[in-house]
């Protein structure tokens, strides 16, 4: 039995407009069950809505080095297929974060790119966290993944993590 009903997911797969803006193609895909356009799917905004509500009952005391110990992305390893991983050290005004990039070993030609921007409010998490999210999409996409460890602050204030 499968764990989800596959079919919103096929519909947005099947269905979709391109946008050609400055010479860069950008997919746009509909919320599946909904004819609005504009406006953030009810699972997403319910799913951010108890994430918030959480958060509003952690302890206030914590400190930056307690929250970073706590946050974590767990997740399973679902890949299939090898992987081939590097990463490359970046030079941005004087920082240098990492990016890790994720490819199917097998992937011939040209593909599709996708740039992982991992949660943790630009604060906490890291871009291991999200490992196994992105070697998923590296070898369901057929995409090379680019999954970034920005600069957090407070070390690194606004617009660090952006740049």
């Amino acid at each position: 039995m499968p764990l989800t009903d596959r079919s919103l997911a096929q519909k947005i797969y099947n269905e979709s407009e391109v946008l050609e803006k400055d010479g860069v193609s950008i997919i746009l895909k509909a919320i599946p069950d909904s004819t609005e356009a504009g406006v953030l799917d009810s699972r997403e905004y319910f799913t951010r809505k108890a994430l918030f509500d959480f958060q509003k009952r952690m302890p206030q005391n914590l400190s930056l080095e307690a929250m970073r110990k706590n946050a974590r992305c767990y997740s399973q390893a679902l890949t299939e297929k090898p992987i081939i991983e590097r990463k490359i050290t970046l030079d941005v005004e004087g920082r240098t974060p990492a990016a890790f990039i994720y490819e199917s070993a097998g992937r011939t030609g040209i593909t599709g790119a996708f740039v992982y921007v991992h949660g943790g409010s630009f604060m906490t998490q890291c871009a291991d966290n999200y490992k196994n999210n992105c070697t998923y999409i590296a070898e369901k996409a057929g995409w090379i993944v680019f999954n970034l460890d920005y600069s957090l602050a407070p070390e690194h204030p606004y617009p660090a993590a952006v740049n």
